[in-house]
């Protein structure tokens, strides 16, 4: 994990920004100016060599590259950053469209054009926020340093302003997620999944923007067979999983996504498998929450056959104490309840312990695979059409869009219409993907980055998305009748109706020898859910908006002085205390 910070404006001391973002680079500061920008890199040394790691990187023609990420696939004695310098100066930013699979956050500086390039990758894997503050544009890996700023600017004092219109999208209408360009102030924005923006230095307006889907169309392969996918599958996630002489561990739930890493993933050195479980209180026998109580048992099953060393921890039912520090892990970042947000964080915290660098997670295998309950149901005949799924995303010009589909355009502003085909079951899981992605991986990224540890998400190389993407969607919400349990043709219906989109056949029948017999035959599966409070919505409501108010409460509380800043001071403070305790 690495930030990258910068600003248009000369005469700022960007040494302000890089020691509130340090903790996401402890291993080195470097700087760069000229008479139009200033810009800076903290690194978290995860290479052979780190010191060919060193940013910002200048190329023989004077252009400047800062980047947080890393470049898959590329060989251990090719440097990342100078091969996507180069390849950015020799072919644009477009070139990154295709053919190049990685994770990236990155601003690239041509002197000779005054212009500079904002750019993240195609899923969002990395964040990018940025701001235009008393006419120059300021950017960052995190909101703090742009939150502060503005607050010190002479045109807003010490007022900040708290984007409203952020709470209504964001908390009450889309379950926490966020996709699109709002963060929750209101003159700090963020690069969406894929997007590029030019900015002219002198002037400070944008002259250009487009993103990284141009080009690409959800095609289908009827073509596609098991030998391929488990080659391209081994292939891409294996290119994702190498860190050599790092230690790394993978997010393990027992579920289908996260055992086919580790299974893929064995062999690496320096590897382990991280897993939580809930304390094992209030759950009785019969409970319909006691399965979620179970789930260490097939992690545990897994590590065993794959010879993997597994490190467990538990999670006190009663836990408000920890809520605050979670928050703040992830200041800025919307998301779901408390609830789903407590496993990460103490598996991220226990990885952080056992001195690890990188963190990897299953994260979003289920939108391209349709692996959630009920993803069926979306798919129905009617119910997602490619003309409704176009009119959600604002793509119908002599309509506006109801302001329930606010967040379906803030996605459609992220690929061009053209991307769509004629699978709708593809067309709409590639929308959810795009949807929830930004949000996943941000989150990951800022809890990850609370520790100074870098995050991967496999099933986020570029090749295999696209691979997974033109397997026909019907073919992956397809399971084996001789399955089907029941008695009669009802309840047999009723159950095909909940198992389309949860199966997930194509790693289930397709792949199996990555499983043991009971993670491959669990059809019931549900990770690191809490057991108690699962079906509890008003109460799930009611925690989402304790995030909100605690979020706008510490940006109220923002000191002027960056390091009498409260979340300075927790950054620093309470990470230190957590990992050594």
């Amino acid at each position: 994990m690495c930030s990258i910070e910068g600003t248009t404006n000369p005469s700022f001391d960007i040494s302000t920004f890089t020691e509130i973002n340090k903790v996401r680079g402890p291993d080195g500061t470097d700087f760069f100016n000229d008479d139009n920008v200033n810009l800076a890199h903290n690194v978290l040394a995860i290479s052979p060599n780190p010191k060919r790691k060193t940013q910002p990187f200048v190329t023989s023609k004077g252009n400047v590259l800062v980047y947080n990420g890393e470049i898959y696939g590329l060989g251990d004695d090719v440097w990342d950053v100078e091969w996507l310098a180069n390849k950015i100066e020799n072919n644009g930013i477009e070139s990154l469209s295709n053919d190049v699979n990685g994770m990236w956050a990155l601003a690239w500086y041509e002197p000779s054009k005054s212009k500079i390039t904002l750019c993240r990758d195609h899923f969002g894997t990395k964040p990018l926020y940025y701001s235009f503050i008393s006419d120059h544009l300021y950017f960052s890996s995190t909101l703090i340093p742009l939150s502060s700023t503005l607050i010190q600017s002479s045109e807003y004092g010490e007022k900040l302003k708290f984007n409203s219109t952020y709470h209504k999208n964001i908390y009450s209408a889309t379950d926490g997620f966020n996709p699109g360009r709002l963060t929750p102030i209101g003159d700090v924005f963020k690069i969406y999944p894929g997007q590029f923006i030019e900015v002219d230095v002198n002037t400070n307006q944008i002259i250009n923007q487009g993103n990284l889907w141009e080009g690409f169309k959800l095609k289908s392969n009827f073509l596609w067979d098991k030998w391929e996918l488990n080659d391209i599958m081994s292939k891409c996630i294996s290119e994702v999983c190498h860190a050599p002489n790092i230690k790394k561990t993978i997010s393990l739930s027992g579920g289908l996504d996260s055992s086919l890493i580790a299974s893929i993933a064995r062999n690496k050195d320096n590897i382990s498998a991280s897993s939580v479980h809930w304390e094992n209180v209030n759950i009785g026998s019969k409970d319909p929450s006691r399965h979620m109580m179970d789930e260490i048992a097939l992690s545990k099953e897994t590590t065993k056959w794959l010879k993997m060393n597994h490190y467990v921890t538990e999670i006190p039912y009663d836990n408000n104490e920890f809520h605050s520090e979670v928050y703040t892990s992830m200041f800025g970042v919307p998301t779901w309840d408390i609830q789903r947000l407590l496993p990460r964080f103490f598996n991220i915290t226990q990885a952080a312990k056992n001195k690890n660098k990188v963190y990897i997670s299953g994260d979003c295998a289920d939108e391209i695979l349709t692996g959630y309950n009920g993803d069926f149901k979306l798919h129905q005949a009617g119910v997602q059409s490619l003309d409704k799924l176009k009119f959600q995303l604002g793509y119908e010009k002599d309509r506006q869009p109801l302001d329930e589909h606010f967040s379906y355009r803030e996605v459609g502003r992220m690929f061009p219409e053209s991307l769509l085909d004629t699978d709708n079951i593809n067309n709409r899981q590639f929308v959810n993907l795009l949807y929830h992605s930004d949000g996943f991986c941000t989150v990951l990224d800022h809890m990850c980055g609370y520790y100074g540890m870098e995050s991967r998400v496999p099933f986020l190389h570029q090749r295999l998305v696209k691979y997974l993407m033109s397997i026909p969607g019907q073919q992956k919400l397809y399971i084996p009748f001789n399955n089907v349990p029941g008695d009669n043709i009802e309840s047999r219906k009723d159950y095909i109706f909940f198992m389309m989109g949860h199966y997930k056949g194509i790693l289930r029948e397709h792949l199996s020898h990555h499983y043991v017999p009971n993670v491959r035959d669990r059809l019931r599966k549900t990770g690191f859910s809490n057991p108690w409070d699962a079906r509890d919505d008003k109460k799930n409501k009611m925690l989402r908006e304790e995030q909100y108010q605690t979020q706008k409460s510490k940006l109220k509380e923002e000191s002027v002085d960056f390091k009498d800043n409260l979340l300075y001071n927790l950054k620093y403070n309470i990470t230190s205390e957590r990992v050594n305790e």
